[in-house]
């Protein structure tokens, strides 16, 4: 993963220019590589990624070089969302099917659940609260057997 980057610091007043497509902010880096931010650190720190430091107000930023990253060829961070409108898309569908799903499984899991409570024996005579009475679930809770003794 980290190994197969050179090391190396370049210089840090190094000015990039926009050729330079394969140097990568902190947050590509980890994403490229699979890895948190923090072990992108620890790999400039131990010498393992080629890097160079950037001046920002009140400190400074990393750009990691890694050539032929799928990072370096679209500009878009993979944190950011609303750089490709078309992924976007994509995810709210994916997020509309997921949701439909949970539902049915929601369905099939309470049906699941009344069926049982209704065969187990001694159950019988425990119902749940009424759904349209608010204040039938503290009833509820009053009438209710508990299994330790009062």
């Amino acid at each position: 993963m980290l190994a197969s980057a050179s090391g190396g610091d370049a210089p840090a007043g190094t000015a990039l220019s926009d050729g330079d497509r394969g140097w990568l902010k902190l947050q590509q880096a980890a994403c490229e590589l699979g890895v948190s931010e923090s072990t992108v650190r620890r790999a400039i720190h131990a010498g393992r990624l080629r890097n160079r430091i950037i001046p920002r107000r009140g400190g400074f930023a990393y750009l990691v070089y890694l050539p032929g990253s799928r990072h370096a060829e679209s500009p878009h961070d993979c944190g950011d969302p609303a750089a490709d409108p078309g992924a976007i898309a994509e995810h709210a569908e994916q997020l509309r099917l997921v949701e439909e799903h949970v539902d049915v499984l929601a369905k099939a899991l309470r049906s699941a659940l009344r069926v049982r409570q209704g065969s187990a024996p001694g159950r019988g005579r425990e119902r749940g609260p009424a759904a349209d009475d608010p204040y039938a679930r503290y009833r509820w809770l009053v009438r209710r057997r508990r299994w330790w003794p009062l």
